[in-house]
């Protein structure tokens, strides 16, 4: 959605992914600012506001994703506490952001992250943990497990978006 703002760009996608749906042997349809097992996915400097104070206000690389709200159900990715993003997480809503399990590890050993809050670089506002997903792959197959995060789309719009598809039938 090159050259539209935020609300026409998000508009494009949900019309999009919408209709995707209507074409024959289409199950569902996702939007993401990357694309996962591709090495598409973003990075950004993320400070975990936990008891590592480097971390803390340094912070680390981590890689991420601006999602709609049924992308990560789409993929299949288990929740194991708290909740996913939902429709109404945008942007008259406070910022909230769901982690994987390898990043609620690294920034709060045996805690609970629910409702703590991770600071972007050069951004003081804080983003609320509001649900920890199970590690997956997220670059390629094989890879170590990296902490990673899901911003809902409406909260952080690059302009980028990947329509994904599931499709019923034989793959071959």
């Amino acid at each position: 959605a090159q050259g539209y703002d935020q609300a026409r760009g998000l508009d494009y996608y949900r019309r999009v992914a919408e209709r995707a749906q209507t074409i024959p042997g289409v199950v569902s349809s996702s939007v993401a600012s990357g694309q996962m097992l591709a090495g598409a996915t973003g990075a950004r400097t993320i400070r975990p506001q936990g008891e590592d104070e480097g971390l803390r206000r340094d912070g680390r690389l981590m890689g991420f994703l601006s999602v709609d709200a049924g992308y990560i159900e789409f993929l299949g990715i288990p929740l194991l506490s708290g909740r996913l993003l939902t429709a109404m997480d945008d942007d008259q809503h406070p910022r909230v952001v769901v982690i994987n399990e390898n990043l609620a590890q690294l920034a709060w050993p045996n805690e609970n992250p629910i409702g703590k809050t991770i600071k972007l670089y050069n951004d003081e506002n804080p983003v609320e943990v509001v649900g920890v997903v199970k590690t997956t792959t997220y670059n390629a197959i094989g890879e170590e497990p990296i902490p990673f995060l899901f911003f809902p789309m409406k909260q952080m719009h690059s302009g980028l978006g990947f329509i994904h598809v599931r499709t019923s039938g034989d793959a071959s």
